[in-house]
């Protein structure tokens, strides 16, 4: 079976680092690997809204000045069986708030690029597809 799944990923910066999260033991996949904050877009919601309620959701911030910068394919097999098509939509944002993080996450740190190519990154999140945020 094949699915297909549209994202939000959002790229906070702060100087020359960027903010990652870590999937934790409670995540249903990829546990203990790096990601962006992101989530899914449900039915009917507009981009920008899926950005701003997953932000609040996963880390308890709210979502300033999003910049739509780019968009990524890839696909991934979930569970060994399902074959997902994912569209990401990258959106640079600035935000407010004290990071709480949610259930899916044990961690949040701050990266530089070069920093992140020797992470454990989420499966269809590859770096050659990021080389273009500044």
């Amino acid at each position: 079976m094949i699915n297909q799944r549209v994202m939000v990923t959002a790229i906070i910066k702060n100087k020359k680092k960027y903010l990652l999260l870590r999937r934790g033991k409670k995540a249903r996949l990829w546990k203990y690997r790096w990601q962006f904050p992101e989530g899914g877009i449900e039915f009917g919601e507009s981009p920008e809204k899926a950005l701003r309620r997953e932000l609040k959701e996963e880390l308890n911030l709210k979502v300033r000045n999003p910049k739509f910068l780019n968009f990524y394919s890839s696909t991934l097999r979930f569970f060994g069986k399902s074959l997902y098509h994912v569209l990401r939509l990258l959106y640079e944002c600035e935000v407010r708030g004290k990071i709480r993080l949610g259930e899916e996450h044990d961690k949040h740190k701050w990266f530089t690029k070069k920093e992140m190519k020797k992470l454990k990154l989420m499966k269809g999140l590859e770096l050659e597809e990021l080389k273009d945020i500044t």
